[in-house]
């Protein structure tokens, strides 16, 4: 009995080993300092997929718990104004990464001596945008890509092996995406990446990035126009225009943005032939297919915020109108049927679908201690789509065509009240 209890416990003992695997390491520079705050990546070989992230110490080192993943694993360290470094882990031995300066800083940004500063925050980092070269930057896209452990490609953004972030700007959550479009990097003060959410976030929230900024100086109007034209993956080519108008007087600021995009695809699939047999007959089957496919969005959002040293408060509505549609021609050729074509045409269409939006908020500072309250309304009309099939031997459609319905509607309301001080 002694035996197989002291055999099962350097069973689990094994077992526990195994599974907190962790790689160990440095990041330094050419003359030997260490570098803290580079981002660290262990990626998963051959599929490239990245299985843990963090940062380095103040002293440039790191720990990364990888769990039974097997090695050999990539190890990647980046760090705004250097060149990435990989090296090939094939043991858990402590690994040296090396980083050298690049020429520039992000987007032809010279680096000098006045680095980028970050500090450990609550779960997470705190990089100080505010008189570091990121805020010298385009854009906010431009801006992200120089904070530790965030991810950004196009305008998507992750959070190294934690996914999509939920996003708050001044401690309000983001619901539009074109309110990160409007942020501008000289009035951006710090970022928050927070990668261990605390239990005021729901469970399946893995990261949270917080964005906190100062007002424009000075009153007066100002405004924004552009225009997009993207090609992607699958032959869809689409086009949008983005204009923004915003009046600040005192501490009132009126604002009102507008996105309109819209999208159109095709995609042609070549002639296939699948040839068998049953019993002594051959067949041979032909089919090609022909789709279209597209899609409107339009956005609108105005309202206004007032904001001093003690308080802000704001209110806001969003109405977006979006819908899609989607045609599907094939023709089959069968031996089984005298090689006469068999057309299936199928077209699903969503008429528009409207949504209203209107939130308003009120933040109040009590010493160190701020509260917060979040109003949200949301209803939409119904999403309903329509299928229509026809199938048969001529171009015309013999068959009747057979049509379905099918849709919901959305209603929503939410309040929230945050409460933050120490205690």
């Amino acid at each position: 009995m002694k035996q197989f209890i002291t055999s099962l416990l350097i069973l689990c003992l094994a077992t526990g080993n195994l599974l907190a695997q962790e790689i160990k390491g440095k990041v330094s520079d050419k003359e030997g300092k260490p570098l803290p705050y580079a981002t660290i990546k262990a990626i998963a070989l051959p599929d490239s997929a990245t299985i843990v992230g963090g940062v380095t110490k103040e002293d440039g080192t790191f720990a990364l718990s990888i769990g039974d993943h097997k090695l050999p694993i990539l190890l990647q360290a980046s760090l705004i104004g250097y060149s990435n470094e990989q090296v090939l882990c094939k043991d858990l031995k402590e690994h040296t990464l090396t980083l050298s300066e690049s020429a520039t800083m992000l987007e032809e940004v010279a680096i000098t001596a006045n680095r980028v500063s970050h500090r450990l925050v609550a779960g997470g980092l705190s990089t100080q945008i505010d008189g570091s070269p990121l805020s010298k930057l385009t854009d906010i896209y431009s801006v992200l890509r120089g904070i530790p452990l965030v991810e950004v490609e196009n305008d998507k953004v992750k959070v190294t092996g934690k996914g999509t972030p939920v996003i708050y700007i001044n401690d309000r959550l983001m619901t539009d995406p074109n309110q990160m479009r409007e942020l501008k990097p000289y009035l951006i003060k710090d970022i928050q990446v927070i990668t261990n959410p605390g239990a005021k976030y729901s469970s399946s929230v893995g990261a949270v990035i917080k964005i906190y900024t100062r007002r424009e100086p000075g009153s007066g109007l100002s405004g924004n126009l552009e225009g997009r034209l993207s090609k992607i993956k699958g032959c869809k080519l689409g086009y949008g225009t983005y204009f923004s108008f915003n009046y600040r007087k005192d501490n009132w600021d009126f604002f009102m943005n507008s996105w309109n995009g819209a999208w159109r695809g095709i995609s042609i699939t070549d002639d296939a032939t699948f040839i068998g047999k049953v019993g002594q007959n051959e067949w041979t089957n032909t089919s090609s297919i022909v789709s279209k496919f597209g899609g409107n969005n339009h956005n609108l959002t105005f309202g206004v915020n007032y904001s001093d040293d003690l308080q802000s408060a704001g209110v806001q509505y969003r109405l977006s109108a979006n819908n899609e549609f989607l045609t599907g021609e094939a023709k089959l050729i069968s031996s089984l049927q005298q090689n006469k074509p068999l057309y299936s045409f199928t077209e699903e269409s969503k008429p528009w679908i409207y949504a209203h939006r209107p939130s308003l908020y009120y933040l109040r500072k009590i010493g160190n201690w701020k509260t917060q309250i979040d109003i949200d309304y949301y209803e939409s009309t119904k999403t309903e789509k329509t299928t229509t099939t026809k199938r048969g031997y001529t171009e015309a459609y013999e068959l009747k065509a057979l049509k379905g319905r099918s849709g919901d509607k959305y209603q929503s309301a939410g309040a929230r009240l945050d409460i933050d001080g120490p205690l």
